[in-house]
């Protein structure tokens, strides 16, 4: 991460395309205005957490985040239902098939 100079605010990581970048920078602004702004801590750990999340992901988050006046990052419920979805294990008709025949 690099240090913004104008403005002290620490910037992700540079290979963020320009719209997460420009998100997370209203992010930034955001916190400001509400007069809490991020530490360099929680800039390091949400910056990490939102690149492990991915672009598509991390925008969504902050968009949503921002939209609804929050301090904090949360995704979408869409997303987060389809994330929980992918997360579990996959589904096998055999397994089915036995509990429907009372094994």
């Amino acid at each position: 991460m690099a240090e913004n100079a104008a403005d002290g605010i620490l910037r992700p990581f540079d290979r963020w395309p320009p719209a997460l970048q420009t998100a997370w920078d209203d992010y930034c602004d955001h916190r400001m205005e509400l007069k809490k702004p991020l530490t360099r801590v929680a800039t390091r750990r949400l910056a990490a957490k939102l690149d492990v999340w991915g672009h598509a992901r991390a925008l969504a988050a902050l968009e949503w985040s921002m939209e609804n006046g929050w301090i904090g990052v949360f995704e979408p419920p869409a997303q987060r239902a389809e994330n929980e979805i992918q997360g579990r294990t996959s589904f096998k008709l055999g397994d089915w098939i036995g509990k429907q025949d009372g094994a």
